[in-house]
């Protein structure tokens, strides 16, 4: 209950400083009184993770604060940060920019040659993030962008071992509700995940939210990628002990497909050895994205993820692993 009161809290928020912003003052009287990075990271929770990730790595290299415009979306993401994580992060309306007369509209709306604001828009393609990675060129007070990629400097200003160390702390210092670790070492505990070197198993069918057609996301309600990934479970099983630390190798399996779990299960081969939770994935209400956020901290705290090509709740886990490790599957079927 008091999750759903702080949820409201936070709309009620959001909409009356969006009030403010469409009637807020006018471009002339934006003042910074510092160097911002505000980015709109948008899609669902692991998207938004690998972009504040990389914002906060590109925020510290350049000297910005960083500010995040966080949209609530229906079906989506119907969460505020605060919903799901204690680690400080600071929105728009907890930021100084609206008293300093930068409205948010006024941020987005920004044109090319405002001395003010380096408005670089939506982000979202490869194209987009080679723009992104010079903002330490950029002079403005403000620079602002939206989109669900993660992305990095140019290797001038950070290598490439240093910037994927900074990503996976940044994963390793998230600070969830107590509610969703408690939930996470339960599971732990009640089938003793430490008498086994555990591994990570996403399938991700997407079959839940919006119709994934319109997002360009290629569906897999046949499990056509089935094969590929039993395979994968199976190399995982037949590694040597001395690379399984002399235990038995089992699985925490997450998935929004049930079928594909129940598919699974009855495989006489993975008996014992696959572990999942009887939740439904929902990524219409807060509880929902909850129940998906165990799930992520689960195969997270494994050794490596087998997981779906092109899901980003798989890759952003493996960065939790102990092997800070992926082993994709279904590629092939996914790009043909």
């Amino acid at each position: 209950m008091v999750r759903r009161i702080v949820y409201g809290f936070h709309v009620v928020t959001a909409f009356l400083v969006m009030i403010a912003s469409s009637c807020g003052p006018s471009s002339k009287d934006c003042h910074p009184s510092a160097k911002y990075l505000v980015v709109q990271p948008y899609a669902g929770l692991s998207n938004r993770l690998r972009v504040l990730a990389s914002a906060k790595i590109m925020a510290a290299i350049t000297d910005r604060y960083l500010v995040v415009d966080w949209s609530v979306i229906p079906n989506e993401l119907p969460g505020t940060w605060q919903d799901f994580f204690l680690s400080p992060m600071t929105t728009y309306e907890q930021s100084p920019l609206w008293q300093e007369g930068c409205s948010l509209e006024r941020i987005k709306n920004a044109k090319e040659d405002d001395p003010v604001i380096k408005n670089l828009g939506d982000r979202n393609s490869a194209e987009g993030n080679r723009v992104v990675a010079k903002i330490p060129e950029f002079n403005e007070p403000i620079v602002y962008f939206g989109t669900s990629l993660n992305f990095q400097p140019a290797s001038l200003y950070l290598s490439d071992q240093e910037y994927r160390k900074r990503y996976s702390a940044f994963y390793q210092d998230l600070d969830p509700h107590a509610w969703v670790m408690d939930e996470v070492r339960n599971f732990q505990k009640a089938h003793n995940f430490a008498r086994y070197f555990m591994v990570g198993a996403h399938y991700r069918a997407w079959v839940t939210g919006t119709p994934d057609e319109t997002q360009g996301v290629a569906t897999d309600r046949e499990h056509r990628y089935f094969d590929d990934f039993v395979a994968k479970l199976r190399a995982a099983i037949n590694e040597p002990s001395s690379r399984t630390d002399n235990k038995p190798v089992a699985f925490f399996l997450a998935s929004d497909d049930p079928t594909l779990k129940e598919k699974l299960l009855a495989l006489p081969e993975f008996k014992g050895r696959i572990f999942t939770r009887d939740v439904k994935i929902d990524r219409s209400t807060v509880r929902g994205q909850e129940d998906a956020l165990v799930d992520w901290f689960l195969l997270g705290d494994t050794n490596y993820v087998i997981g779906t090509y092109q899901s980003t709740f798989s890759d952003e886990a493996a960065h939790l692993t102990k092997e800070n490790k992926k082993i994709e599957f279904g590629k092939a079927a996914y790009t043909n």
